[in-house]
């Protein structure tokens, strides 16, 4: 994100993971990314400070001719309603990133008092070795007990009281 136009100005910017130029059997499509890291990169735009847009095609997959082109996407609904969730109910406040490890990258939202509950944490791993890194997530939320909205990550987290919490 650094030195994109969504760091220096979030309200131009959309940030988007796959479009109908990129859908995979279009002939003329650019190139989209691999379905694996599909998920990853919507946890990136939708739980971060910015506008966000969900593509039709990985919401509800597409088996038609679109446009005169044969769809082949993938739905993916189930797995991106929870990030919608957290963002319409938890992203707001303060984004700190933690983006100082070359195995992870997290960051959180701290809340805010005119969205009651808010604030949220998000983790991105490049492996599948785990591993875990203590975030900050603001005093106001010490003793609350998180947990991974995903379901990736069966273990909560215990909010102590500077704050900061070990997120896997």
């Amino acid at each position: 994100f650094s030195g994109s136009l969504v760091e220096q100005n979030k309200d131009l910017a959309v940030m988007f993971v796959d479009n109908h130029d990129t859908q995979v059997g279009k002939e003329q499509a650019m190139y989209s990314i691999d379905q694996w890291f599909k998920l990853p990169a919507y946890a990136s735009i939708l739980t971060r400070e910015g506008k966000a847009c969900v593509f039709y095609g990985d919401f509800y997959g597409t088996q038609t001719i679109t446009d005169g082109y044969p769809g082949n996407c993938k739905a993916i609904k189930n797995q991106l309603e929870p990030l919608l969730y957290a963002r319409k109910n938890y992203a707001y406040g303060e984004q700190v990133d933690y983006f100082n490890n070359s195995d992870y990258v997290g960051w959180v939202r701290k809340g805010d008092s005119a969205h009651e509950g808010s604030g949220l944490a998000t983790l991105i791993a490049d492996n599948n070795y785990g591993g875990s890194i203590t975030m900050n997530v603001g005093r106001e939320h010490a003793g609350e007990v998180w947990y991974d909205m995903t379901g990736d990550v069966k273990e909560t987290v215990t909010i102590d009281n500077n704050g900061n919490g070990t997120f896997s």
